[in-house]
């Protein structure tokens, strides 16, 4: 059975609606689904620690993803212009989410962030450029109607910690 994938592997493919990762897979590499357009579900069970950069970037009609519980990191740009996403689910082992990570997912409106302790946060892991393509000073924090909701115990380490703080009026506890 397939017990490794390799980087860039599905990239561009044009048939693929679904995968599962195999349970024996621990990470997914850099650009292995980028631009995979007919992609709309992904399920990774099992022991997936590692998301890489660009995985999943460019996956316009992504519906549904389901992250390992055994999940560390989510890689740079790895869920870039997933725009069909609505709601992200981040399981309380992750560490790290990196930068650019669900950059211009327009249509998030929730997302459910399982650490007690706030993993690190890459820049503008949420932000988006609809108005203005200078993100760098000038980007608006993306989904300014989406609700970011982690533990109640938390809400304040999420509200002060660094990269998480310039979503504070977005953060609430469930």
């Amino acid at each position: 059975g397939l017990t490794k994938l390799s980087a860039c592997a599905f990239k561009g493919c044009r048939s693929l609606s679904s995968i599962t990762i195999p349970d024996i897979v621990t990470e997914v590499p850099e650009s292995v689904f980028k631009y995979c357009s007919p992609l709309k579900t992904v399920d990774m069970p099992g022991v997936v620690t590692s998301i890489g950069k660009f995985a999943f970037d460019g996956c316009e009609n992504l519906t549904s993803v389901t992250l390992s519980e055994s999940l560390e990191s989510i890689g740079d740009f790895a869920f870039r212009e997933c725009k069909s996403l609505t709601t992200i689910t981040i399981p309380a082992s992750v560490k790290s989410i990196g930068a650019w990570a669900f950059f211009d997912c327009t249509n998030i409106e929730k997302v459910y962030c399982y650490a007690t302790t706030p993993p690190s946060l890459g820049w503008a892991a949420f932000m988006r450029t609809d108005r203005n393509p200078n993100i760098r000073g000038a980007a608006m924090p993306l989904f300014m109607n989406c609700k970011i909701y982690v533990p109640a115990a938390s809400v304040a380490a999420y509200k002060s910690a660094a990269g998480w703080s310039d979503y504070a009026h977005q953060i609430v506890g469930f």
